[in-house]
């Protein structure tokens, strides 16, 4: 054969092998590359991402308000995440057997759920009202979970709301004018209002809880009231590892019995504090208002502390008036702070009670050393470092440092000093 024309041919050949080879190889790892692509993951589909993705895609889903209530009428369990709900929702006087979980939505109605029954969970989180809701007289057998809810608008109606398993609504947003409605709410294992922020006017009265009740770090820019609560755990306002509670405006909870711990500590209200006829009934444990900060009126009329109580560093800018309130264990009220007049002319303090390094505008204790047909003071008294503007007691005017003589009945001859302040000050034992 011509050299020429051998060359020509193995070149062919080596040609020929590589297409073969190249082709055989690809053949071989088809099914191995479809087998990677198959189980590759997805782009955007992976952990937080993915499910952010699936929930965007829901709320673009239109859901019918109408159609949801006919599944939860007819007995079938209802679920959607992340959908528009259009039309009003009206689940009222219905018994709904299984679990309604309707998280992430954006009602552009108000549900309705007032006088039903449901047997299961009712679970709303994260969802938006941009109409308020009502579940007045509604009961939930087991959880109801708001948690992280947004309400826009509307009112937010609570009424007679029976949970007999715990009331989740921690981090849920309220809007202006979107006021909470939750008078004679009866919650059989606590509530959780942590964090919520109630931008209007908030009323728990004659609440029932019996078990714990959490607004730790809530904020409340409107009124706050709990009149007549009766609360079987402890009220979480504060605790020592979380933020104050916040009360731009008023908090009003005149004859709640708190039967548990009650913890006001480091609160700061933007108005009056009204605890008037409450009662603290936890014996071995004070009930707590240290470093509280109240803007206008502290009113503790008729209260019975009977496990006493922490004022200590608390501030009042204006007055204070704890008449006819009866302290059946020991109270401190050091370094606190009474810009104004604190009145204790009417009150009873069985046991020691300080006063170290207070100040007060005006300071009114008993012109007789007596209150409630008692004496005013069952044990020792400390003002000393105390310092006043004026002050009243046992039948005498005192201003500054022309005040002379004795306090009470009930306790020692004192000095007094001429720089307005008592000193030496201890009852009779």
């Amino acid at each position: 054969m011509h050299p020429a024309s051998e060359a020509q041919t193995r070149i062919a050949v080596l040609r020929y092998a590589g297409v073969l080879l190249i082709s055989t190889s690809f053949v071989l790892c088809m099914p191995l590359l479809v087998i990677a692509e198959r189980d590759a993951p997805k782009p955007g589909k992976t952990g937080s991402a993915a499910r952010a993705t699936d929930r965007k895609k829901w709320r673009k889903k239109l859901v019918e308000a109408r159609d949801l209530a006919r599944q939860a009428r007819n007995g079938s369990q209802v679920h959607v995440d992340g959908a528009v709900i259009r039309g009003r929702l009206d689940l009222s006087y219905a018994v709904i057997e299984q679990q309604i979980s309707l998280t992430h939505c954006d009602f552009q109605d108000e549900p309705n759920f007032s006088y039903s029954t449901l047997k299961r969970h009712l679970v709303l989180d994260g969802s938006t009202f941009r109409k308020g809701a009502r579940l007045e007289s509604a009961t939930v057998d087991l959880n109801a979970s708001l948690k992280a809810t947004t309400f826009l608008g509307g009112v937010a109606v609570f009424k007679d709301l029976q949970v007999h398993g715990l009331l989740n609504m921690r981090d849920a947003q309220f809007a202006d004018q979107v006021n909470v409605m939750a008078e004679r709410m009866h919650l059989d294992k606590g509530a959780d209002f942590s964090n919520a922020v109630f931008r209007a006017n908030v009323d728990l009265s004659e609440v029932e809880d019996h078990s714990d009740l959490f607004f730790v770090g809530a904020k409340f820019q409107r009124e706050f009231s709990l009149t007549t609560a009766k609360i079987g755990g402890s009220l979480f306002l504060m605790d020592a590892q979380f933020p104050g509670m916040e009360v731009a405006y008023n908090v009003r909870a005149e004859r709640t019995v708190f039967r548990n711990r009650a913890n006001f500590s480091e609160s700061q209200i933007g108005s009056f504090l009204d605890l008037s006829g409450a009662r603290f009934e936890l014996t071995d444990r004070p009930a707590n208002f240290t470093r509280a900060t109240v803007a206008a009126g502290g009113f503790f009329d008729r209260v019975e502390f009977i496990g006493g109580g922490k004022f200590d560093g608390a501030h009042f800018n204006a007055d204070a008036s704890f008449d006819e309130a009866v302290f059946e264990r020991p109270v401190s009220f050091d370094r606190a702070h009474f810009d104004q007049s604190a009145h204790f002319e009417h009150c009873v303090f069985k046991k020691k009670v300080s006063f170290h390094e207070t100040s007060f505008g005006s300071l009114d204790l008993s012109r007789n050393g007596r209150a409630g047909g008692h004496d005013q003071f069952g044990g020792q008294v400390d003002l000393q470092g105390c310092t006043y503007d004026r002050a009243r007691f046992s039948g005498s005017h005192c201003s500054g440092c022309r005040m002379e003589g004795h306090v009470s009945r009930a306790l020692t001859s004192s000095r007094i000093c001429s720089c307005r302040r008592l000193t030496k000050l201890q009852a009779m034992t």
